[in-house]
């Protein structure tokens, strides 16, 4: 038997890594045809955040089914935006110009938590440089949101 620790007070797991109690989870997933080579700027999956919550994405999958694609070829580079609107915003830094699948739709890969905040439109889009037109383009990002008011100054937020 291990014996009592006393009283230990934990004041909160930071919001960076653990949802708190009360968040939020979010998994938004969409697909659209592959956009033409002069299209431009393409969102896939976009969502935006509700007043008064902050959050943070911890997962991101993005793909291409059509055959013949090949990642780092160039023929599609994809881009994260914290805040896009009227077909721009601030990219997410390290997450511009991302030229490999990051994950896939069933397996997204894990990222340490890329942080968003009230009413951001959170978009993650793709460019088509030189793929034919077919198939689809798909993409997922997953997190929690949590209420601004338990941000506190100095813990890490």
């Amino acid at each position: 038997m291990i014996p009592p620790m006393g009283n230990i007070a934990v004041a909160r797991l930071p919001l960076q890594n653990f949802m708190p109690p009360g968040g939020q989870p979010f998994d938004w997933c969409a697909a659209i045809p592959t956009p033409t080579v002069v299209a431009g700027l393409t969102p896939v999956v976009q969502f935006q955040v509700k007043k008064g919550y902050n959050g943070y994405i911890h997962r991101i999958g993005n793909m291409c089914d059509q055959g013949g694609f090949n990642d780092f070829s160039g023929a599609l580079i994809w881009q994260l935006f914290s805040d896009y609107q009227n077909g721009t915003g601030p990219v997410v830094p390290n997450y511009n110009n991302i030229l490999a699948s990051l994950g896939t739709i069933v397996a997204p890969s894990s990222v340490d938590g890329i942080k968003i905040l009230e009413g951001q439109f959170v978009t993650l889009a793709v460019r088509n440089i030189a793929l034919p037109v077919a198939g689809l383009i798909a993409a997922r990002l997953g997190g929690y949101l949590y209420e601004i008011g338990l941000e506190q100054r100095g813990l890490g937020t």
